[in-house]
């Protein structure tokens, strides 16, 4: 992680560890453009209406009420355009527009460093660091068992 710059939708190069340090969990999710379980995750941190709304997915509902009440953050790391190319600022833009929400940065990855460097096996990729930006929980194949955590733990 350590040096691992991005471009926030403010235009401005951020280190991810700028989000540690400060006593809360992050959820740090690696979405794309072209992802459809990216766009309705995107859409229910929103408030809006998403595949995630059911009876089914009611588990992880809490997520939404941490993240604006600044219990838990969540970091949206784009990792591709919708045709699969690098992201740019325009992306970040257009993403934290179209689901909007003031409590989730969302940041370009111009070099797609992350998907590398963790190993991303699908999308979304979501992984829970600590305040020292150590991941505690990340299942490649079970993400939702990475916002089960997430929730468990920043519920304490």
């Amino acid at each position: 992680w350590q040096g691992c710059i991005l471009l926030a939708k403010v235009h401005q190069d951020v280190d991810l560890y700028d989000f540690g340090g400060q006593g809360k969990y992050t959820i740090v999710d690696i979405s794309t453009g072209w992802c459809g379980y990216c766009q309705e995750w995107a859409a229910l941190l929103a408030g809006m209406p998403s595949y995630f709304d059911s009876a089914t997915w009611s588990d992880l509902h809490p997520l939404v009420d941490l993240v604006n009440d600044g219990s838990l953050y969540w970091v949206t790391i784009l990792s591709e355009t919708g045709s699969g190319g690098a992201p740019t600022d325009y992306n970040s833009d257009n993403w934290a527009s179209t689901w909007p929400n003031e409590a989730i940065p969302v940041m370009a990855d111009l070099d797609q460093v992350m998907p590398n460097h963790i190993n991303v096996y699908g999308y979304p990729t979501m992984l829970l660091v600590d305040e020292n930006m150590e991941i505690v929980a990340y299942d490649r194949e079970d993400y939702p068992a990475t916002l089960a955590t997430a929730i468990e733990l920043a519920s304490q």
